[in-house]
């Protein structure tokens, strides 16, 4: 397009690669003679004269270079000026060139700190990373870890610490226009496959492995299903990461990132699968910057699918579904758990709320998984629902579905859900949320997932 309106910034961009490495890298301007070398191991040059980046490291210092792309989809033009609208009040400033080649060799050169852009193309990007690092940049996936030349993504920068940061604010950094679309088609299949599984062995002999005490157990199924899980989606998005039930049962955090970050509970309700009892299910979310994009709740046993994407409502086997609009606690269903740890205060306090739910509310119930009984909710089956002890895998689909479907999720004292907590109660409403916390006696479990 520059070229087109004879606007002195074209490049020529080649680059030769060995092994998926570049060892020469080359772009040159010859309109207005500006000519960027590099080869691997050799440092950078700009006509002749060895070049290094900036090394700015604080991105309210920052010019940062990008482009509108030449693509004008919808998604793709909200997610652009969203990201410029954030990063614009931070940093330094933001210039467009009109080549992704000479907005990297300019960050090379020290005249621009950070480069990012999705949409382009190996050939746009090459060369220019070569140079970058042989400047002493720094160039990676917006999402973080190696850049995935296939991806159409990239940051360049002039060190690790700007890099990290613009990730931090670039509200979609870690997801391309169409992104969600792609996880979104690819977990369904993922969850069909890992439903035959389930409800193939349902009704056989299981053998269990017990991690933190007799009643917390895992099988065979559950490490299988998580594994079907990670395999599938990290062959096609090698950059997202994972907190799985099974994967953190060896006493590992579950830190949330800013990645795009699959959470996985194989099948909750371990204990149902292991006696047959019909309702056990497989729950898997997507978060992107913290924020649940994806939600999905399989009991592939009673073929009962919930499912949800942000903004999109939820649905029960293909039928949107919403909250019950019930505003009473008296006249409420709620969803309760003895859960997994029988340690001795918990349990106090478990019988306590119940001695005074039983009283207090329309009728209890107890499915045996977190689960399902939040999902309840969703489906206006239930009204409320809540839970000390769970994690983050037991709810972060199934809190997700139940906003899609018009409740709400708050921490059972009343404050805002923290999904680290161990601590959760969500309902059709405010109102019936704010009337349950404050029959609850609350208690805290230790340690936090993230602890």
């Amino acid at each position: 397009m520059n070229f087109v309106h004879s606007f002195p910034h074209s490049a020529i961009s080649v680059a030769c690669v060995v092994e998926k490495q570049a060892v020469i890298g080359i772009i040159y301007n010859p309109v207005l003679g500006q000519k960027f070398t590099a080869r691997r191991g050799q440092g950078a040059f700009y006509n002749d004269q060895q070049i290094k980046v900036s090394g700015e490291k604080n991105l309210s210092n920052a010019l940062l270079v990008t482009e509108f792309g030449t693509s004008r989809e919808e998604e793709k033009t909200k997610v652009v000026l969203e990201n410029i609208t954030k990063l614009v009040k931070i940093a330094h400033g933001f210039r467009s060139l009109g080549s992704a080649a000479l907005n990297i060799a300019t960050v090379a050169l020290g005249g621009a700190d950070l480069y990012y852009e999705y949409g382009i193309h190996i050939w746009d990007f090459m060369a220019g990373m070569l140079i970058v690092n042989e400047a002493g940049g720094y160039c990676c996936d917006p999402a973080g870890g190696e850049v995935d030349l296939m991806s159409r993504r990239v940051i360049c920068a002039s060190s690790k610490e700007l890099a990290d940061e613009v990730k931090q604010n670039d509200s979609k950094a870690q997801m391309s226009d169409m992104n969600i679309d792609d996880c979104y088609e690819l977990v369904m299949k993922l969850v069909d496959q890992a439903g035959e599984l389930v409800a193939s062995r349902n009704s056989e002999r299981k053998t269990v492995q017990i991690k933190s005490h007799p009643t917390d157990f895992v099988t065979e199924t559950d490490q299988q299903v998580e594994k079907l899980f990670v395999d599938g989606i990290r062959a096609k998005f090698p950059n997202h990461q994972f907190i799985g039930e099974e994967d953190m049962s060896d006493g590992k955090k579950a830190i949330l990132t800013n990645s795009p970050t699959w959470i996985i509970d194989p099948i909750d309700g371990t204990m149902n699968f292991v006696h047959s009892f019909p309702h056990s299910s497989i729950s898997i979310a997507l978060l992107v910057n913290k924020v649940t994009e994806i939600g999905i709740v399989y009991n592939p046993v009673l073929g009962q699918k919930f499912t949800a994407r942000r903004g999109q409502g939820a649905f029960y086997n293909g039928r949107q579904i919403h909250v019950s609009e019930e505003k009473d606690l008296t006249k409420a269903l709620i969803m309760v758990e003895f859960g997994t740890n029988r340690e001795s205060e918990k349990v106090k306090v478990i019988m306590e709320n119940l001695n005074k739910l039983v009283r207090k509310g329309h009728g209890l119930r107890c499915l045996g998984g977190a689960v399902l009984n939040i999902c309840y909710v969703a489906l206006g089956a239930a009204e409320c629902a809540y839970d000390f002890g769970a994690h983050a895998w037991d709810y972060a689909a199934s809190e997700f579905i139940v906003r899609e479907a018009g409740g709400i999720t708050i921490d059972p004292s009343g404050g805002d859900f923290d999904i680290m907590s161990r601590r959760l109660l969500t309902a059709n409403n405010i109102e019936m949320a704010r009337q349950l916390s404050a029959e609850l006696t609350q208690y805290y479990p230790s340690p936090r997932d993230d602890e």
